[in-house]
């Protein structure tokens, strides 16, 4: 693998030639593995940082100029890690924090259940037991429930779970879903 072949690969892959985007596709997907490999996303993992990476190489050969100073490898591995970077950063926003500390409906309302008809298990089930809240909230007819789990400090928890409740009850919608809407079309 040269640098000119991969230049001329790129090239050819902005011009629409689908076999020569596969074949940088194919040459770096190892070097996406192992950018992504060296960085943690809260709420997600490696498969979804090399994602991140492959949308970051697509860019790469959508993006670069011959005789702009700089070989598609180097520009490659720059967007790629600005990519992943940039996917680690965003994850790890404070305004993201209810949305990634919560658990989907089903499962929180299992663990009120749970906790409710064993309050105690708060206080036995451990340390990770202390820093779990199950809050539940009612407007109009609608009730939800947030649980946070691991946050410190405690004040804290209260302040996700009140951001994670208004979150929900503005986006809420209710889907009807019929037998007809359900079936594949085949």
């Amino acid at each position: 693998m040269s640098a000119r072949q991969d230049e001329a690969l790129a090239l050819a892959a902005q011009g629409g030639e689908a076999p020569a985007l596969e074949e940088l596709l194919e040459r770096y997907k190892n070097a996406v593995r192992g950018v992504a490999r060296s960085y943690f996303l809260e709420g997600g993992d490696t498969d979804d940082l090399v994602q991140e990476g492959m949308i970051g190489l697509y860019s790469a050969v959508r993006d670069f100029r011959e005789g702009g100073g700089m070989r598609f490898k180097n520009f490659a591995y720059l967007c790629i890690q600005r990519r992943i970077a940039s996917a680690v950063r965003d994850a790890a926003r404070k305004k993201h924090r209810p949305l990634n500390t919560c658990v989907p409906l089903a499962d929180a309302e299992e663990i009120a259940k749970a906790f409710a008809s064993d309050p105690e298990a708060l206080l036995i089930g451990g340390e990770e037991a202390l820093y779990t809240i199950v809050t539940a909230a009612k407007r109009g007819d609608r009730t939800l429930i947030c649980v946070c789990m691991r946050s410190d400090p405690y004040a804290q928890q209260y302040a996700d779970a009140a951001a994670a409740l208004d979150f929900a009850f503005e986006t809420y919608q209710r889907v009807e879903m019929t037998a007809e809407t359900l079936q594949v079309n085949s």
